[in-house]
């Protein structure tokens, strides 16, 4: 017998899944499974981890999300699970990833959703009027909802009021489009009474049955093995701010974990056994529920876009016809403007129709003219702007006025940032004055429509100082107990918390301690559990993501703390989604660098100010090097690389000041190597 589970928080549900997407779908594969749903609260975080993850298990991919919804009135109806329907052309991704970013549109829930909603206000949540417009389109259903224990319904049947229960499904069944409502059932074996019992289960099933609405099993999966448990907890009390012993709805027992098909095969004979249905109601249970299952496999290329390169429209980039043909005009173009006073030799043309070919090959001729506007709009806004990394191995980079290092000059090889074996878009990374990188964000979603631009996020997982906290808290430890231990943790993973204690001098007091109080120690376990797991989300220092209009079909997106909406991808989620990921740091060394030009500038005009009064002489013009214009503006990418005072000063060590070369070990590097050109610093 296969089952699928159709209920499973992965690790990136943060606050609340235990288990990474590998280890659960490991764990579907070595019972039997083909396929396998990764359904995280409050947005679909680990969707494309479990991706890759079933492809690599050979099972069949579910996609879905635990939504917090709301009637009409903004009243609370609890939580559901969506999934996607798949062989629709992507419509049931689609409506996904629109219903996501709706649920987090009005919120302001930033980069922390669902913790201590009490506290913070409302978390994430859609309203019920929205998921009925995005569940079917054209008489088609795309999403499948899951009303299960923790809805309005599934609330009220725990407490026995059935005719509420009855009232509020029906409101459901009204709201919902046709093929979309299905009832869950979870048994986690819990005392009669207490939430998730077999006798609730059964008023789940007999509601289904009496509304005429289909009924899955599923054993709502927080963790993959049973020893999780301990860990949910933890994240529960985390999520509320409170400890366990406080905490009003607690796991009523430890059966939240991945179960084989034969254990999911007992619960259905358990709870059909007290419905007095017999074998035959657990086989249609079960039968109902891989029904389910088969219309929401995804096939992740077809339905998701998996694997498949996505770049702003041609017109908006400005080209028309082929890009290829456009970007060789534009490389063109830039050899006049680049080597202006220079016969050009046939080595530049070589290298250029070598590095074409390739970028032909792989496509991503589209992508440098992407990147190419990016950079003439940041500098036309007046913003010092510079690329760094590998990208200045590209001659074309350097057509286009996104780099500013000439590769042949330098040597530089072009296979160093894109080669014909790969696959993926490659990374250049644009610095930009740290004053001025918000201001570069909103005028690159100003540039490009909100419909094509996007901010990165990150997920930010425990470190040992946060984990004993979480930890201490759930406990009920006394507030500045936890303090003194934290602050005495560093340089190490919470998961070598024990370890650290044996080895680490500066630890002897607070082990002495844990040999003495069980409280600490189980502290110390508690603490080695939640080592990496996703503690928050938030805005990636400088990851910009962009795509053509159908980029929030592939993405959901939720506020970030700048007040423009980021993905729920993080960077490892950009090559697997085709999604251009483009890097704009902000160097706080620009913005010196910026603001000295402008001092310069304006102590020229004073002066000259000043020597046109007759105070002084006027500078004679001819005596100016080329690269200070008339007013004193110096164009600092004309600023020659083989000054002689400048390489004196870095021969000197004398760099406190100077970017990149300032810390100990560069001065002293910069000492040894004692470089007379700019050729002797390239490493």
């Amino acid at each position: 017998m296969s089952f699928t589970h159709l209920h499973v928080a992965s690790a990136f549900s943060a606050h609340y899944g235990v288990s990474w997407p590998h280890e659960l779908a490991e764990a579907g594969a070595a019972y039997g499974a083909d396929a396998l749903a990764c359904t995280d609260r409050d947005g679909l975080y680990g969707t494309v981890k479990h991706i890759k993850a079933c492809l690599a298990s050979g099972l069949d991919p579910i996609v879905g999300a635990d939504l917090a919804v709301r009637d009409g009135q903004g009243r609370e109806a609890g939580r559901v699970v969506v999934l996607a329907h798949g062989g629709n052309r992507g419509q049931g991704y689609r409506a996904l990833c629109r219903l996501v970013s709706d649920a987090h549109e009005a919120t302001g829930a930033g980069g922390n959703p669902g913790r201590n909603p009490g506290k913070r206000g409302r978390g994430p949540a859609v309203g019920l009027d929205r998921l009925a417009e995005r569940a079917a389109a054209d008489d088609e259903a795309l999403l499948t909802v899951l009303l299960g224990p923790y809805s309005d319904v599934g609330k009220a049947l725990r407490y026995r009021r059935y005719a509420e229960a009855r009232r509020l499904a029906a409101h459901w069944y009204s709201m919902l489009p046709p093929g979309t409502l299905v009832v869950e059932a979870v048994n986690h074996l819990s005392p009669p009474g207490e939430n998730l019992s077999t006798a609730h289960a059964v008023r789940m099933l007999k509601l289904a049955r009496d509304l005429d609405l289909p009924a899955v099993l599923t054993n709502a999966v927080r963790y993959c093995q049973e020893d999780g448990a301990a860990t949910a907890d933890v994240l529960d009390s985390a999520r509320a701010l409170t400890a366990l012993a406080r905490l009003p709805d607690l796991q009523p027992n430890g059966q939240g974990w991945l179960k084989s098909a034969d254990r999911m095969g007992a619960l259905a004979r358990e709870i059909s056994r007290a419905a007095g249905w017999g074998s035959p109601g657990a086989s249609a249970l079960l039968a109902a529920t891989e029904t389910v299952a088969d219309r929401c496999r995804l096939d992740p290329r077809r339905d998701m876009g998996y694997r498949q390169p996505v770049v702003p429209e041609a017109s908006v980039i400005g080209i028309t016809g082929a890009p290829v043909a456009g970007l060789a005009r534009r490389c063109a173009a830039g050899i006049g403007a680049r080597f202006p006073a220079r016969r050009t030799g046939r080595q530049l043309q070589d290298r250029l129709d070598h590095e074409l070919t390739i970028i032909a090959r792989l496509g991503f001729a589209s992508y440098f003219l992407t990147v190419a506007e990016v950079a003439r709009m940041i500098t036309g806004m007046g913003v010092r702007a510079s690329a760094r990394g590998s990208g200045a191995s590209s001659l074309v980079n350097y057509l286009l006025n996104i780099s500013h290092e000439n590769p042949l000059e330098h040597g530089l090889v072009f296979e160093r940032f894109l080669s014909r074996d790969r696959s993926t878009l490659p990374d250049i990374d644009i610095d930009v004055e740290s004053a001025e990188r918000h201001r570069v964000y909103h005028r690159i979603f100003e540039r490009f429509g909100a419909q094509r631009v996007t901010l990165m996020s990150m997920q930010n997982g425990y470190r040992a100082r946060g984990a004993v906290r979480d930890a201490g808290l759930a406990l009920g430890l006394v507030g500045e107990e936890i303090s003194a231990i934290a602050k005495q943790l560093w340089r190490f993973s919470a998961r070598n918390f024990r370890e650290a204690l044996a080895e680490k001098p500066e630890l002897r007091d607070i082990s002495g301690q844990v040999e003495q109080d069980r409280q600490l120690d189980l502290l110390v376990d508690l603490t080695e559990r939640l080592d990496r797991l996703p503690r928050h989300i938030s805005m990636h220092p400088c990851g910009v993501i962009l795509g053509d209009k159908s980029l929030l079909d592939r993405t959901p997106v939720q506020p970030s703390g700048l007040g423009l909406p980021m993905s729920q991808f993080d960077k490892h989620d950009m090559d697997p989604m085709g999604m251009l990921k483009l890097d704009v740091p902000g160097v706080r060394m620009q913005s010196p660098m910026a603001y000295a030009l402008d001092e310069i500038a304006r102590i020229h005009q004073d002066k000259a100010a000043v020597a046109a009064a007759g105070h002084h002489p006027r500078d004679q013009a001819g005596s100016r090097p080329s690269y200070i214009a008339a007013g004193g503006r110096i164009d600092l990418d004309a600023v020659p690389l083989d000054d002689g005072a400048t390489f004196e000063l870095i021969r000197s060590t004398h760099t406190l000041g100077c970017f990149q070369i300032e810390s100990p070990g560069q001065r002293e590097l910069i000492g040894k190597m004692a470089p007379r050109n700019f050729n002797d610093l390239i490493i």
